[in-house]
């Protein structure tokens, strides 16, 4: 025989099993005590009647003789005189034959029917003997069960068998009950960590969603049995009864992505910062995005992620640290939180970042807007002749549009403290197609020229003759200009007069008001810019 419980070999007659405890269940042999009782009382009855039919024989060889004995009246009782039949010490008898021989059958007749008494007292003395053990050992048998019954109710194993035959037995209520005392009595997580999947189990099948279920599940998970199936059947009863805080309970817990994944309908997505972890000079401000509607709170080296934190405004600036460890988490309108996700920075003395600029350094076929980001507070100044550029330099205000040809910007930030970034430098090549040739922008100038009356197809004026003829390509502004001068000769061939034709490459239009300042083609400054 062995323990049910850890397998021990153990003896028929131990009542508990000397390794773990456990009690052993005995199941006594109700045939084999019912064989060994009739046994005993057949031979009880074989050998009465042997007995009996030995005293028979001993009658019939030689009958009873009775004889006169004296009264004694001082002891005042009957003295029995042992007869004996040998032939040397018979007595005396008278010699009636016929008074003799009736004296014998009816001492015989008394006897035997004295026997006959006598038998059929032992015999239901015997009967009532045999009844009263086996009244006693039934008894003791049921005492045994009782015992053993209630040993098994005390025990995790004997109610974790009780509730899996319930079950199999479809009696879901009585298993329920049972698996709750296996849970009760179980001595370790891996046998409450069974009692309580059984109990899942039960209450499913019964559709049973309740408290008890959710409570269950809740400590199935912090047992280990941290399952996807586990957590979703758990949020969505909180989030269906409206337990929002309790949700959030839960997921602080969750480490694992894929978990999150499966809860995605009951919890808010997780902000997301800009920003990406890693290496920054001076200073980086994290901006953090979440879903509409959504609060975003966030902790700055906080020791665990369980701190409330504080509400996300404008931004994180994290300032003159080495390191620092931003955690945020989403929160919706029913108060139900995100996983919280961590970003690092490593933050070096210095310089702060230069500037972002776009686009970045390189070749380009069209016009583009070149930006640059500035953070609130802050004030960005910019070259283009290839000085470094301070707060005395042009000032960056809105999208500057990407000359034509070759240009070098150089940019730099002061932020609301005062500190200057590093100097970011993006180089540009804009090479637009162009529409017309220098030969076709020459003749464009000279058919104005004619239209204006200003000289006639061959070149004569009223106070001479015109020569025209292609000077340089400038850029100026956004624009390329191919520059054609008109000269107004004498008849000595003395100049009279030069006039400045700019003529678009990109769309053929001609512009009159380019000067020549110190030997660099402009256009005119506006008034705001004098």
């Amino acid at each position: 025989m062995k323990c049910s419980k850890c397998g021990e070999v153990v003896n028929e007659n131990q009542g508990f099993c000397l390794k773990c405890g456990n009690p052993i269940q005995v199941t006594p042999d109700f045939n084999s005590i019912e064989s060994e009782l009739a046994s005993s009382v057949l031979e009880l009855l074989e050998e009465d009647e042997e007995k009996d039919s030995k005293i028979e024989e001993l009658s019939e060889e030689e009958p009873m003789i009775t004889v006169d004995v004296p009264y004694d009246e001082i002891n005042m009782e009957i003295k029995m005189v042992d007869i004996n039949r040998n032939q040397s010490e018979k007595l005396p008898v008278e010699k009636n034959t016929k008074t003799d021989e009736k004296s014998s059958i009816s001492n015989k007749r008394e006897a035997s029917s004295k026997k006959e008494e006598s038998k059929k007292k032992k015999k239901i003395i015997i009967t009532l003997s045999v009844i009263a053990a086996i009244i006693l050992i039934v008894a003791v048998i049921a005492l045994v069960f009782v015992i053993s019954d209630l040993n098994e109710k005390k025990t995790y194993d004997g109610n974790y068998e009780r509730a899996v035959e319930a079950r199999d037995n479809k009696e879901y209520e009585e298993a329920i009950e049972y698996a709750l005392s296996a849970v009760r009595l179980a001595t370790s997580n891996i046998e409450e960590i069974n009692a309580r999947k059984l109990l899942k189990e039960l209450y499913e099948s019964i559709n049973r969603i309740n408290d008890g279920y959710a409570e269950n599940l809740y400590e199935l998970i912090n047992l280990g049995e941290a399952l996807p199936e586990n957590y979703l059947a758990l949020v969505r009863y909180y989030n269906d009864n409206e337990m929002y805080t309790k949700i959030n309970d839960v997921v602080v817990k969750i480490t694992d992505d894929k978990i999150f994944d499966v809860l995605s309908n009951y919890i808010p997505a997780a902000p997301v910062a800009e920003q990406e972890s890693g290496g920054y000079t001076g200073y980086v401000v994290v901006k953090l995005t979440a879903e509409d509607g959504n609060k975003i709170f966030y902790t700055l080296n906080a020791e665990d992620n369980l701190n409330a934190g504080v509400e996300y405004r404008d931004g994180v600036k994290i300032l003159g640290e080495e390191s620092a460890k931003l955690t945020c988490y989403a929160v919706d309108k029913n108060g139900v939180e995100s996983k919280r996700t961590t970003y690092e920075y490593t933050i070096e003395q210095g310089k702060l970042n230069g500037p972002a600029v776009t686009p970045a350094s390189g070749s380009y076929t069209e016009f583009q807007l070149i930006t640059v980001e500035v953070p609130e507070g802050a004030k960005a100044y910019y070259t283009t002749d290839g000085t470094d550029p301070t707060s005395e330099s042009d000032e960056y205000t809105e999208p500057i549009i990407m000359p034509r040809g070759t240009s070098k910007f150089k940019f730099i930030v002061y932020d609301s403290f005062g500190l200057p970034t590093a100097i970011t430098t993006e180089s540009y090549n804009l090479k637009i197609a162009r529409a017309l040739s220098i030969n076709d922008a020459i003749k464009i100038v000279e058919a104005k020229l004619v239209n204006d009356e200003i000289m006639d197809e061959e070149y004569n004026t009223v106070y001479g003759t015109m020569g025209v003829a292609y000077e340089k390509t400038v850029i100026i502004g956004k624009d390329e200009f191919y520059i054609i001068l008109a000269t107004e000769y004498s008849s000595d061939e003395s100049v009279i007069g030069v006039t400045i034709y700019g003529v678009n490459t990109y769309d053929s239009s001609i512009n009159m008001d380019i000067i020549d300042a110190n030997g660099e083609y402009v256009l005119p400054l506006d008034d705001d810019e004098r």
